[in-house]
């Protein structure tokens, strides 16, 4: 399907637990995600450095929760799918992929259908097909974040009170287990711990309420950020880049599933963030 309109600078397209982020990055930093990650050049290779191996030219790649990584983009527009934090979307693309489920990371060859994501970055494939879109690539959204019974709780009650403050003692208390035994049982079955969840869903709320024509300091506070800094630094921590390259005022923003109708008049970011 071939591009008809101008293209956006950055793309934010939200379901309830994933995500798929359109941006030209450039340089990223040393980070690693709270999520796995399918990441796409859309119109070209880009860099990727894991910690402890030397730089490489990659097209599509695929990086599992926790895994040091640097990026060099240059002027390549890159698509970055995130599945549901946790282990079920993350072992289910492993298996139908042949990824060991304890691979770092990995090289793809490119699909066939890469002209999907020219449409999907150009806004032209939207809706009920994209999320038929979305459901093709990584199967159902998973119900669960573990099979685990107390682990599920304990992601359950982070995600309640996403923007309020907590600590592990008083979540370990509420499911009767001491706090460094939540946090083993919690990181041995869903490959993150209870901080990094709600890190990665505070952000994910963060850009939720930008889709919904909230500013950016209105949509911080939401979220349980103190104030815009805070955001900043808590973004570059997890992504490895300040928020300013990517929630720009020219990003388009859409937000999917969970009984909520697709935000089809697509809002934009209303304030800046200082990088």
């Amino acid at each position: 399907m071939a591009r008809t309109s101008p293209q956006p600078h950055s793309r934010v397209i939200l379901w309830p637990r994933r995500a798929l982020v359109f941006s030209p990055m450039n340089k990223v930093t040393q980070h690693a995600h709270h999520a796995s990650a399918l990441l796409t050049g859309i119109d070209g290779p880009f860099g990727f450095k894991p910690a402890a191996g030397p730089w490489m030219s990659v097209r599509r790649l695929w990086i599992s929760a926790g895994c040091m990584h640097q990026l060099d983009c240059a002027r390549t527009t890159v698509a970055v799918l995130f599945l549901t934090p946790g282990r079920q979307d993350h072992d289910r693309f492993c298996q139908t992929h042949g990824i060991g489920p304890l691979e770092p990371y990995k090289t793809l060859p490119l699909p066939s259908r890469i002209p999907d994501m020219d449409a999907i970055l150009a806004g032209e494939l939207c809706g009920a097909e994209l999320d038929d879109w979305m459901e093709a690539m990584l199967g159902p959204a998973p119900q669960r974040f573990a099979a685990e019974v107390r682990v599920e709780k304990a992601a359950k009650r982070i995600l309640e009170r996403i923007e309020e403050g907590w600590t592990l003692s008083a979540l370990a208390k509420d499911l009767k287990l001491s706090p460094s035994r939540l946090r083993h049982l919690f990181r041995a079955r869903s490959g993150i711990t209870p901080q990094q969840l709600r890190g990665w869903f505070r952000m994910h709320s963060v850009s939720a309420q930008l889709a919904q024509g909230r500013t950016l300091t209105q949509a911080a506070h939401q979220a349980g950020f103190v104030d815009s800094a805070h955001l900043s630094r808590s973004f570059k921590r997890l992504f490895g880049l300040p928020p300013s390259r990517v929630l720009r005022p020219q990003t388009r923003f859409a937000l999917h599933g969970d009984g909520l109708e697709t935000l089809q008049a697509e809002s934009t970011v209303q304030d800046t963030l200082r990088p």
